[in-house]
Parts: C-alpha cells; structure tokens; sequence
C-alpha cells in the first residue's frame, strides 16, 4: 500500500508517492496551475503519473493528502486559494468524486509540514513548538503541549499575516505590514529589487534574483545585498520574538525552499532574537532547520491519510 502527497505551492504543485512509514518512493512536479479546472486535470494526471513510475495501480493507493496554501476547514472546504483565485471550493469532496474509494484528506501547507516535522523530524522532541515556512509566502504551525495546534473548525494560524511594521508593498491579503512582506522569498527579492531601482550600485544588476543569488551576494560582500539581508533578519527575528513571547516554545524551526540557505543565519538569528525576547526566565530561544526542506510539505499531506 501507498499513500500520495501533494504540496500545492506558488510556483509549483508537487506530488511524491510516500511508504507508510513516511519515506518517498517517488516524486512528480508541474506547474501550479492558475484556475480550478487544470488544477483538477493535474492532480489527475500527477496522480497517473507517480503510480506508472512505481509500477502500481489505483487499488494500492489507500490515500491521497494535500497541502493547500489557505485556509481548509474540518469538512475540506478550502477558503482563500489564493493560487487559483477562488473564495471557496470543496476540494476534497471533489476530489473525492474522482477517486471514491481513496481516503482524501486536505489541510493547510503549513500544517501538513509541520506534522511530517512533528512526526520524523525537527519538532518530534518538543513540547512547545513553531514551525515558519519561508517560500512563496510565510506559513506557520504550532506544537502546544505536544499536539499539533488547530482551531475548532480546523484552521490552521497564519503568522505571516500578523502585522510587524510599514512596508513599501500590501500583501496579497490586502493589508499592509504582513510578516510575509518582509520575510519570504517574495518579499526579500522585491526589496532588493527596489534598492536596485533606486540606483544603489551591486554585484545582482542584471542578475537573475531570488533568495540563493541574494544570499550568495550577501556573503561576498555586496553593500546591496547586506542592507536587504539585514533588514530581512531584524524581521524574522522580530516576528520569531512576537511568537515566543506568546508561546514560550523550546524550538523555532525554520523550513520552506529559503531555508536551504540560511544555515549560516541561524546563530545571529538566534543571537538577535534572544535579545529582545522578554522571559528569559524560560531558557534561550533555539532555532534549528527543519528536517525534511521542501519534502515536508509532500510527507505531511501524505500523513494526513494515516492519521484517524
């Protein structure tokens, strides 16, 4: 028996086959698609796809999960698909339609990463515990008293949406000053490109941006990319600061695709954030990568099926 994942993000809606004890077998990407219809199209054929490389059929898929950037209720009604420009869809039961005899499961991307997190990696030793996702946008999940937290009609918390200051851009939410605006990968590459377009002279001139070509300016030197990093750090570690104020969590985990290449951030984000925290009574604040990088989100929508 197999169980499929799914992990629907900004730019890409990945799918991997995952053994029951959580190890992937087999992977498949496209691009994420931009209304409902082919949204559906290639989830069917993301799903054709992965059991003709594994050489199975559908009868030994016992569950399909999925990871959706927005908000899913406990029923799978997803609110605010941000992706494909929908309020409100009823994706498992329609998916559910397609594939009547697999257990169909959805939730937050955030959440389902921090359940494989929680299970096989970085927040399984925690009794308080957040995890941030840094990609497209900023997701978050919560580990309180060694259970994943969600809210009574299952939603999951969005800390990218809490407001930590003016910026120069509104979120796609509407609002201005989202955590998400200044610490994902979105966010850091439109400052640079804005401290570019004021005329700061920099190696990333007509350079190709995103977080890994920032970053490796960043660490050669470039005045540019050090005031966007910086600013890109004081955020983060104000945002991790609001959180274990709130919480008092033993572990702040970083994952999504801009972790890969922050290792060398952590202990002067660990340094920023215990400075400004107010208990210290409760210990130093520890920041660890997350285990499973973009695999989380894949690994976790899959777990969603095993878990009664």
């Amino acid at each position: 028996m197999f169980y499929i994942g799914f992990d629907i993000g900004g730019t890409n809606m990945k799918s991997a086959m995952i053994s029951p004890n959580g190890e992937i077998e087999g992977q498949y990407s496209i691009k994420t698609p931009n209304e409902i219809v082919s949204f559906y199209e290639g989830l069917q054929h993301s799903v054709y796809r992965l059991t003709e490389k594994a050489g199975c059929s559908l009868n030994e898929i016992k569950g399909i999960g999925l990871g959706i950037p927005g908000s899913v209720d406990n029923e799978g009604v997803v609110y605010r698909f941000v992706n494909l420009g929908i309020e409100k869809e009823p994706l498992v039961k329609r998916i559910q339609g397609i594939y009547p005899h697999i257990k169909i499961k959805a939730a937050n991307d955030a959440y389902v990463a921090a359940l494989a997190e929680f299970k096989f990696g970085a927040l399984s030793d925690c009794y308080n515990g957040v995890l941030f996702t840094l990609g497209t946008g900023v997701g978050s999940a919560f580990v309180v008293k060694k259970e994943l937290y969600s809210s009574k009609n299952g939603y999951n918390p969005e800390l990218g949406h809490m407001i930590i200051g003016e910026n120069l851009f509104d979120c796609n939410c509407g609002n201005n000053g989202c955590f998400e605006t200044f610490c994902s990968a979105t966010g850091l590459t439109k400052y640079t490109q804005h401290l570019l377009d004021e005329g700061m002279p920099s190696s990333l001139r007509g350079e190709h941006l995103n977080p890994q070509s920032i970053f490796k300016a960043y660490h050669s030197g470039d005045g540019l990319a050090v005031r966007s990093v910086e600013r890109f750090l004081h955020y983060l570690s104000v945002g991790m600061v609001n959180v274990y104020n709130m919480l008092l969590p033993d572990t702040i985990v970083i994952g999504g695709g801009m972790s890969k290449g922050m290792d060398d951030f952590i202990p002067l984000l660990e340094e920023k954030t215990n400075a400004m925290i107010f208990n210290k009574m409760n210990g130093r604040v520890k920041i660890r990568r997350a285990k499973f990088d973009n695999g989380a989100g894949v690994i976790g929508a899959a777990l969603l099926t095993m878990v009664e």
